[in-house]
């Protein structure tokens, strides 16, 4: 296995610092990375009325061009969620920036103070590296992908959503609070699957990404690139409504079983 590669902690403000708090016990790279390609999945690319897929639509904005399926399938995205999870919920999550997200994991780090190598701090690990793969796949589109930061920030509300969704599942089995970020079995493994697949999938195209020849070259690349970046955060959103509304479901057969 390669050498681990620690990922800068995050300061105050929210960008990378040396306060040592979100400094992560492993680096993903070596462990996530494959020779093979991704594995396929089922795109859930959201539609949007009238849009019919049409690659070249564009919305002007301040004199240029830019794509503007990127807003749409977010905003489809925005009232899928509602739908399914409830205003409630939605509301929560509506407004998780970048920055917020980070600022969050390292207020989760600092409650919790989970033990190097724990499920918990692993699972928080892979949430960081994540974030700041999309966080950079946002920054290389957003200069021809209209509210490309708004969509981001479904992706990072619907990820802090599984985060917390594992948290309650595990504060309902009666796991002490003093172990609680320890997880059970069944909610670490399938957080840790999530966020691996959510991290090789933002990974795989950071060559790309980091060739700003290829990014001018055709609109056709810009536009491919603008599809992957909504897959990632269609991605996002669909596991992490799934895994709320299973772990609410289970929470509920438990409290019928209480009850009785």
């Amino acid at each position: 296995m390669a050498a681990p590669v620690a990922s800068p902690p995050i300061t105050s403000n929210g960008a990378t610092g040396t306060n040592g708090v979100l400094s992560p016990p492993m680096s993903p790279k070596s462990a996530f990375r494959s020779n093979g390609r991704l594995p396929s999945f089922t795109s859930s690319r959201a539609p949007s009325n009238g849009f019919s897929m049409k690659m070249s639509k564009r919305a002007s904005n301040g004199g240029s061009y830019k794509i503007g399926f990127v807003q749409e399938n977010a905003l489809a995205l925005r009232k899928r969620s509602m739908a399914e999870l409830g205003a409630g919920v939605h509301q929560s999550i509506s407004n998780v920036s970048y920055v917020n997200f980070l600022e969050w994991i390292r207020s989760e780090r600092l409650t919790t103070l989970p033990h190097k190598g724990s499920r918990w701090d692993k699972t928080l690990t892979r949430a960081l590296y994540f974030a700041e793969q999309l966080h950079k796949f946002d920054q290389a589109v957003q200069s021809f992908a209209l509210d490309s930061s708004a969509a981001g920030a479904v992706a990072y509300g619907h990820a802090q959503l599984l985060l917390q969704a594992c948290i309650s599942a595990a504060l309902q089995t009666k796991q002490s609070c003093t172990d609680y970020h320890q997880l059970s079995h069944e909610n670490s493994e399938a957080l840790d699957k999530a966020f691996t697949v959510f991290y090789k999938f933002a990974m795989s195209f950071q060559s790309v990404l980091r060739r700003s020849e290829l990014l001018a070259a055709t609109p056709d690349i810009r536009e491919q690139l603008c599809h992957l970046y909504t897959d990632l955060i269609a991605l996002v959103v669909d596991v992490a409504i799934k895994f709320y509304k299973t772990a609410n479901g289970k929470r509920a057969c438990v409290n019928r079983l209480y009850r009785y």
